[in-house]
């Protein structure tokens, strides 16, 4: 009967393991099918000749210029994505010729968040680095702030 109940336990804990390698595979194909369904982009749209008055108007942020609106606008995204609601949020800096410099931007589909940075110079050419990402945390480790985490590009981290 020892015996049995040995073999018994033995059997739970490879099925545990197994099951445990099972989910964590799954996540990794559940984020690619997500980047695969994300749906129409509305980020990587800003004109080169887009004005700091165009871009208060479209209630993008620029950045060094954050002030209690654009921190509740800040914080309403985070909502969102908490709640599931779509959302697209714009970080931008000028350059010192009043062209867009570099635009960060988030946008959430209701699933999960695609992150684009474009730095532009001044001889118009582009950089962009983009990221499909499941969550939005705050973080101790490895750096304190807040961080785009679970994201497709396992490696990569981007500050929000």
């Amino acid at each position: 009967m020892k015996k049995f109940g040995l073999i018994f336990v033995a059997i739970l804990i490879v099925a545990g393991l197994f099951g445990f390698k099972m989910v964590t595979a799954d996540k990794s194909v559940s984020i690619k099918t997500q980047v695969k369904n994300f749906g129409e982009k509305k980020t990587n749209q800003v004109p080169e000749d887009y004005t700091i008055k165009e871009a208060l108007e479209n209630g993008d942020i620029l950045q060094g210029q954050i002030k209690a609106k654009q921190r509740t606008r800040i914080n309403e995204f985070k909502k969102n994505v908490e709640d599931g609601k779509p959302d697209l949020l714009r970080f931008i800096r000028f350059n010192t010729d009043d062209k867009p410099g570099e635009i960060t931007e988030f946008q959430f589909n209701g699933e999960i968040i695609y992150y684009s940075q474009e730095a532009r110079d001044f001889d118009g050419q582009k950089e962009v680095v983009s990221d499909y990402c499941q969550k939005i945390e705050k973080l101790k480790k490895p750096w304190k702030g807040t961080f785009l985490t679970h994201c497709l590009n396992s490696k990569a981290v981007y500050e929000f």
